[in-house]
């Protein structure tokens, strides 16, 4: 899940550097070292220690705090050098133009390395510890948010089941009706000889449009779905993703088997809601 955490490191008097991470969606543990060497040992030892952020596209950026730069992400002696330069080669241009251009051309200049000491590195490691607490902070407070969210959905989904309930009995009742008068119409003059075929044949078309078995599995599902959402593990956004699908596949049963307008609507809303939450579920580890 997303994430940002940065910190400003003084090594000594005029070495002063800014240690951050930025995190983005994805299944895999992916990686990204800036501003250090890119030795093997550098990339394992860094990498082994953002493990605790367990999964994501994870981007460490460690630069130089330049105070004369104030903080600029292009220093302005690069850019008044690379305005010189343009305009030995291209004259009679526009200060604004030049600079435009000097901006655009220092935005692909590779990022400077930054020279650690082997007695900086202590330092250097505590202070990514202090970075990866801020960036797990962020994850926390931003997957309350998604599971506050995520709760009022649910709600949702099941004020429209209690409607499928609802509108699942006006349906038997009219099928009922609908059925009983063809079966009369079929069976007239059997019914004094064989009373009951009538009622059975009755029974055999309702088992078939009865989504009560469907209701249910989809209510043990919901349930499912927030013991799982509310329980201690760190690691749970793919198992709540397997979850909506499974709901996913009984509200296409439902709407398939109950050829109910009222009931297909209401199924067709829980379905936008259930992939509104699988949405938010990208962003949850």
């Amino acid at each position: 899940m997303t994430g940002f955490g940065d910190l400003y490191l003084d090594l000594s008097k005029d070495n002063n550097i800014c240690i951050s991470i930025k995190t983005l969606n994805s299944k895999l543990f992916d990686v990204v070292i800036e501003g250090v060497s890119d030795s093997e040992n550098n990339y394992i030892k860094l990498r082994n220690r953002l493990k605790k952020l367990i999964r994501g596209r994870i981007l460490l950026n460690i630069s130089k705090n330049n105070n004369g730069d104030n903080g600029s992400m292009i220093p302005k002696l690069s850019l008044e050098n690379s305005i010189k330069e343009l305009k030995t080669i291209v004259q009679g241009g526009d200060d604004i133009e030049y600079l435009h251009i000097a901006t655009m051309l220092s935005k692909n200049i590779t990022k400077p390395i930054v020279d650690i000491e082997d007695k900086d590195w202590h330092k250097i490691d505590l202070g990514i510890d202090k970075v990866i607490k801020k960036v797990i902070e962020f994850r926390i407070k931003e997957g309350k948010s998604i599971e506050n969210d995520i709760l009022k959905t649910v709600k949702k989904i099941d004020n429209y089941l209690s409607k499928i309930t609802k509108h699942d009995k006006e349906r038997i009742v009219m099928l009922k009706d609908k059925l009983k008068k063809k079966l009369i119409d079929i069976n007239k003059g059997l019914e004094d000889s064989n009373g009951n075929k009538v009622e059975q044949d009755l029974g055999l078309s309702i088992d078939k449009v009865d989504i009560n078995e469907e209701k249910v599995r989809f209510k043990n599902h919901l349930k499912f779905f927030l013991s799982t959402l509310n329980n201690k593990d760190l690691i749970k956004g793919a198992k709540l993703s397997f979850i909506i699908s499974e709901m996913v596949r009984e509200l296409n049963t439902m709407s398939a088997k109950s050829n109910y307008f009222k009931i297909q609507k209401s199924t067709i809303e829980v379905k936008e809601l259930l992939n509104r939450i699988k949405e938010q579920l990208a962003n949850v580890l």
